[in-house]
């Protein structure tokens, strides 16, 4: 489900891990090779995996099929939480909350919903772009079922395209 919702646009990513317990282990999935930035956080079990990127450089049919309007000044976040079972990381429910911070220290909650397609499940939430704008973004996740709450922020500029 993620590599049909990361587009090939990205400009410029940073990562920093936040957490509240301390065990979380970073990377930075396409960091000097060009492709979308996927932010990348361990947590014993659990990996959390999450970018952003303009909403028009999803393809028009993926856009369509979870709701997603296609606009040079909307936004992305999508994320996904793995559970590491017998050797193999699936993607597992879980409570999300996301926030994005400009420069000016101006916060906005990011509604973010769940999309199950074939079993698998992630989370999108879409949100505003300026002409050209760095965003803190900060993410919270708790596995449904248990687990510690997980956080991830990472820093990211986005730009809105001319039309």
């Amino acid at each position: 489900m993620l590599k049909h919702l990361i587009p090939t646009l990205f400009l410029a990513a940073t990562a920093t891990v936040a957490s509240a317990q301390g065990g979380a282990v970073d990377r930075n999935d396409a960091a000097g090779r060009g492709g979308p930035a996927v932010q990348v956080s361990e947590f014993g079990r659990y990996t959390l995996r999450a970018n952003a990127v303009n909403s028009e450089s999803l393809a028009p049919g993926t856009a369509e099929n979870h709701g997603i309007e296609r606009a040079a000044d909307r936004a992305v976040l999508n994320l996904v939480v793995l559970e590491r079972k017998d050797g193999r990381q699936m993607p597992v429910r879980a409570e999300v909350s996301a926030t994005q911070r400009n420069l000016l220290g101006q916060t906005e909650a990011i509604e973010m919903r769940e999309i199950e397609q074939n079993g698998r499940v992630s989370y999108l939430g879409t949100f505003g772009l300026a002409p050209l704008r760095n965003f803190s973004f900060t993410i919270t996740a708790r596995p449904v079922g248990g687990g510690e709450p997980m956080t991830i922020e990472f820093e990211d500029r986005l730009i809105a395209r001319d039309r």
